[in-house]
């Protein structure tokens, strides 16, 4: 998993929602395409040529920028702002998932989410 060590450029945190948002990218081709190409612009920018090596019959539907950034737009609105795997405050335990999530949307003090947690999932009936 290729993750920041400092936080992203702005342009860099919408290549990465972009290309989460696309069509046929889930968190695995998330992570093998950053690092196969090292960023999420790198990778956008290759997307339709890697379909259409791939024997792909139409080009992959990308997420657009305006789209994404009304996104980016409706979350800072919110008080909440898009975290990075990797970059300084998203929750370690997390980015030791596999997959972990590329992109959380966060809100608030997240120091508590260093401890150990317990969560409990299930029907109620």
């Amino acid at each position: 998993m290729s993750a920041p060590a400092d936080p992203l450029s702005d342009a860099e945190r919408l290549a990465r929602l972009r290309l989460i948002r696309s069509e046929s990218i889930g968190p695995v081709t998330f992570w093998a395409l950053l690092e196969r190409f090292g960023t999420a612009l790198k990778a956008l920018e290759a997307v339709p040529d890697l379909a259409r090596r791939g024997g792909a019959h139409r080009a992959p539907v990308l997420a657009s920028a305006e789209t994404c950034e009304r996104e980016m737009a409706a979350i800072t609105g919110f008080g909440a702002r898009l975290l990075a795997c990797g970059e300084p405050g998203y929750p370690r335990p997390l980015a030791e998932t596999d997959p972990a999530p590329p992109l959380i949307a966060v809100k608030g003090h997240l120091g508590g989410l260093e401890r150990p947690v317990l969560a409990i999932v299930g029907a109620r009936n």
